[in-house]
């Protein structure tokens, strides 16, 4: 129960704190405390080293007193005194390397008996670094008090607030959880030295860019049939937390998971960042086909990474190109079959376990295997715009243009475009107007651009005929 009360009052202080205006005064303040914190550990690891050589026991070095404005001690004033020693031990331990490296070198001690580290210190030597693993923490913390030592050990399990909550990593092959390196995560060191909010980069651990978009849902022009059932998204999300707290619907109730399928170009990734910006919540988009076709063998381990990351943030997941990944299982034919499926079935389950919002698009709904489509909430079609919504798509892409006797229903009438495409052909049009320094363009001459860029989509067009 103090881990889940930790947890609680923490998301709550970085809520408050992350949108602080950064100032040099904070940034002195978070950096002193760190300073101290630094001495401390030297302290600690001095005293252990004592009790090993000199066979004694001794006393545990008291933690320096906090500084009030650091966005270090706003995160520790919501840990339960009992607590604060051993949670201040493990996050300034965690974040030795990329301060102080040399105040962890003081671990690196060779057994005279044995011309091997010392065991109870736990190191790892990582690329000439020396790192920091659970039995080092643990030993540091409470030396050979095995309760103290098994009550610590609760800091490592998955579901508990450091590795919960991403504010502790563990790293490294081995299976034993002793062996494993503790690393603060690059959010909360930024939070701890600077404060401000950590803005997560695509990378081979973290396949995945913040979309955002500065459209609104005026300049999204979709069929009646699409608003209507993006509706049932709103509903959705404006209820939700009302109903995971009704005892009737919680159990069954689990996060929220939207497909989105139609053909490229009709809005499907513009809603998803429209949703995001509506309810102030950043949209993380995951482009499944590249993520397969790159790291083969390793999909589940980087999406699961994401969702690591994502399960105690208020972040929309956006999964592009679904078919790329969760298109109809293969018959198990051959290894490879199986162990495609297995990969499968395991992000399967993270997606259903995932209590966030999790959105999806694809272009091939045929493609999808029906059992997992069936998991989405909501189901919303974005097919290609009929000619009457293209023709108010024509008006609202061209109305900043200056035009002459443009008929846009005969365009719309006569190219079964998309509204990226007309939106895209739009901007091609003020190119070159700009390039040939025009004052408007006529009927004729949109005709003649709009043939030459359908031409650029592969597209054979002539004004002469319907497309």
């Amino acid at each position: 129960m103090f881990f889940c009360f930790i947890l609680s009052k923490i998301k709550k202080r970085n809520y408050e704190t992350k949108n602080m205006q950064f100032s040099s005064e904070n940034f002195t303040s978070n950096t002193q405390a760190l300073e101290k914190e630094l001495e401390w550990l030297i302290t600690i690891i001095q005293a252990r080293f004592k009790e090993i050589t000199e066979d004694k026991v001794i006393k545990f070095p008291n933690p320096p007193q906090l500084i009030q404005k650091s966005y270090y001690n706003a995160f520790l004033e919501n840990v339960p005194e009992n607590l604060k020693t051993p949670v201040r031990l493990l996050l300034i331990l965690s974040m030795a390397k990329a301060l102080r490296p040399s105040v962890l070198e003081l671990l690196h001690v060779n057994n005279p008996y044995t011309q091997k580290n010392y065991a109870n210190f736990g190191i790892i030597a990582e690329n000439s670094f020396v790192m920091p693993s659970v039995q080092t923490f643990l030993y540091l913390a409470t030396g050979e008090n095995i309760a103290d030592r098994v009550f610590l050990g609760n800091f490592f399990n998955p579901d508990n607030i450091f590795l919960a909550n991403n504010i502790i990593e563990l790293r490294g092959q081995s299976k034993d959880l002793y062996q494993k390196t503790i690393h603060i995560s690059d959010e909360y060191f930024e939070y701890f030295t600077t404060g401000n909010s950590y803005q997560y980069q695509y990378s081979e651990d973290f396949p995945a860019t913040l979309y955002t978009t500065e459209e609104n849902w005026d300049d999204l022009i979709l069929p009646e049939r699409t608003t209507f059932y993006l509706q049932d998204i709103f509903a959705w999300m404006r209820n939700y937390n009302t109903i995971v707290q009704d005892p009737t619907f919680k159990k069954f109730t689990k996060g929220m998971k939207f497909l989105l399928h139609g053909e490229p170009g009709t809005g499907k990734s513009i809603s998803v960042a429209l949703f995001g910006k509506d309810f102030g919540k950043p949209v993380y988009r995951i482009d499944l086909s590249q993520v397969v076709s790159k790291w083969v063998g390793e999909t589940s381990k980087n999406i699961g990474k994401i969702f690591d990351i994502a399960r105690n943030k208020d972040w929309i997941l956006f999964f592009d190109e679904g078919d790329a990944l969760f298109g109809k299982r293969t018959e198990n034919n051959s290894a490879n079959d199986r162990y495609g499926n297995q990969e499968i079935a395991y992000l399967l389950q993270r997606i259903e376990d995932h209590k966030g919002i999790i959105f999806m698009a694809t272009n091939k709904l045929p493609n999808m295997d029906k059992a997992f489509v069936r998991r989405f909430n909501v189901r919303v079609p974005f097919p290609i715009p009929d000619a009457n919504t293209r023709y108010d798509i024509w008006c609202e892409a061209f109305k900043d243009l200056e035009l002459g006797n443009v008929n846009f229903e005969y365009f719309a009438a006569k190219v079964d475009n998309t509204g990226a495409s007309i939106r895209s052909f739009a901007r091609y049009c003020k190119i070159w107007m700009l390039e040939k320094n025009m004052k408007h363009l006529n009927h004729d001459e949109v005709a003649g651009l709009l043939q030459t860029h359908l031409e650029h989509e592969g597209k054979i067009w002539s004004p002469n005929t319907r497309l």
